[in-house]
């Protein structure tokens, strides 16, 4: 019709551009990448456990992309209205919990798994995972971020020998002799489970370092060992 305004068509630009900005579509693309349940997906790591056979823990690989799921991407609205502080102060527990420790229990059993600590237990280590370790009755379950056994006790008809029991603490306060008594303990139920554990070395492994008591008990016995974020690197 003469006088009809015309409508002009815009090149380049699709509905969805205009209603989400490219780098949130980012974080979407990263979601779809993660296959959950799939054993062959890059993105996830299985950590098998070191006594239960068929048992592994399944993990996000890159504590960076966990980081932008579980803190960046629910609080997207927050942090474009540049509220980034009140957002970090909120999400301290997740992080800790969910971002920071379990990347540190990963280090901690890299660092068990190295020729490192084999110098540091003084003994040779075969596989290291974790593991949960229970009474008979199943009342009392303690769950151990570190074990490893010596080289070849897995094999058929073989008493498995464990080498190392350990313990991490991620958080931000030291280490107490409290955490040595877990291990202990550990210990015992595992001996009393069939495993040769008699010997085994007691290693604490401290984001926050240990209280004095803890260092005194340390230095008085030869199957207790304490590991720091200095010693985990090879500062010390």
């Amino acid at each position: 019709m003469p006088g009809a305004p015309r409508c002009r068509r815009r090149v380049g630009i699709r509905p969805c551009a205009l209603v989400t900005p490219p780098w949130r579509r980012g974080f979407d693309v990263q979601l779809r990448g993660l296959t959950l349940g799939t054993p062959h997906s890059s993105a996830l790591a299985a950590t098998p456990s070191t006594l239960r056979e068929r048992h592994a823990v399944w993990t996000v690989a890159d504590p960076v992309v966990r980081f932008a799921h579980l803190v960046v991407r629910p609080n997207l609205g927050a942090l474009e209205e540049r509220q980034g502080l009140r957002v970090w102060q909120e999400v301290q527990t997740t992080f800790a919990a969910q971002i920071l420790a379990p990347h540190f229990e990963h280090l901690c059993r890299q660092w068990t798994a190295s020729s490192a600590a084999t110098c540091w237990v003084d003994r040779q280590i075969g596989a290291v995972g974790p593991t949960v370790v229970a009474d008979r009755t199943g009342r009392v379950k303690l769950e151990l971020a570190v074990v490893g056994t010596a080289p070849r006790s897995d094999l058929p008809g073989k008493v498995r020998t464990i080498v190392v029991v350990g313990n991490v603490n991620a958080g931000a306060l030291p280490s107490t002799l409290n955490d040595l008594k877990r291990l202990e303990q550990a210990r015992g139920l595992l001996c009393a489970n069939g495993e040769d554990a008699r010997e085994a070395m007691l290693v604490l492994f401290a984001r926050g370092g240990f209280d004095q008591a803890l260092q005194r008990e340390a230095r008085d016995r030869r199957d207790v060992a304490l590991v720091d974020p200095d010693v985990l690197f090879g500062l010390e």
